[in-house]
Formats: structure tokens, C-alpha cells, sequence
């Protein structure tokens, strides 16, 4: 009767380790895989909040440099103006230009 116990007693390991994996080892691998999306969705998250942040902060550049383009070009057209009613006569328009591109030059180094 002993050698029939040990004959079943590998017979029933190696049926075992056919048939899958045990309950235990299901819900450990599914806890384990829970944790590892948690921590994936977490992380694709914050990138998309990253992105729309760094999104939003790109928007508000470009509108702050073309309403400082505007400004510029105003201040420009203000200037010439300007000019010519102290000098009582036009300025030619190579001078104009010439005149408007030194200052925004010297503004651009400003900032």
C-alpha cells in the first residue's frame, strides 16, 4: 500500500501542473497586472496634463508676440508721423523703413 501512496503522490503533481495555474497564482499575476496599469495610467496622465499646459504656455506666447509686433508697429507709425510734422515734410520711404527697422532692432535686444 505505500509504493501505491507514492505512485499517486507524483501522478497527482505532474496531473496537477497540466491542468493551469491555481487560483492563488491567477490572482496574484491579476493583482500584479492592476497595479502595473494603475501605475501606466497614472503616468499617460500627467503627460497629457504636461501637454496641455505646455500647449496652453505656447498660445499665450504667440499671442503675446504678435499683440508686441502690433505695438511695435504702431509705436513705429506713431514715430514717423511724428517726424514728419517736426521736420514740416515727408520722409522718403527708404528712410521710413530704415528708421522703423533700427527700432525694432534696438527693441527686439531689449527682450
Amino acid at each position: 500500500m505505500v509504493s501505491a501512496v507514492r505512485e499517486r503522490g507524483p501522478a497527482t503533481a505532474a496531473a496537477r501542473r497540466g491542468r493551469g495555474f491555481t487560483l492563488l497564482e491567477v490572482l496574484a499575476a491579476v493583482a500584479i497586472l492592476a497595479v502595473w496599469f494603475i501605475l501606466i495610467a497614472g503616468t499617460a496622465m500627467q503627460g497629457l496634463r504636461a501637454e496641455g499646459i505646455s500647449r496652453r504656455r505656447l498660445e499665450a506666447a504667440m499671442i503675446a508676440d504678435q499683440a508686441m509686433a502690433e505695438l511695435r508697429q504702431q509705436v513705429a507709425d506713431l514715430s514717423l508721423t511724428i517726424a514728419d510734422k517736426v521736420l514740416g515734410e515727408a520722409l522718403d520711404h527708404t528712410t521710413q523703413r530704415r528708421l522703423i527697422a533700427e527700432f525694432i532692432d534696438e527693441t527686439e535686444e531689449l527682450t
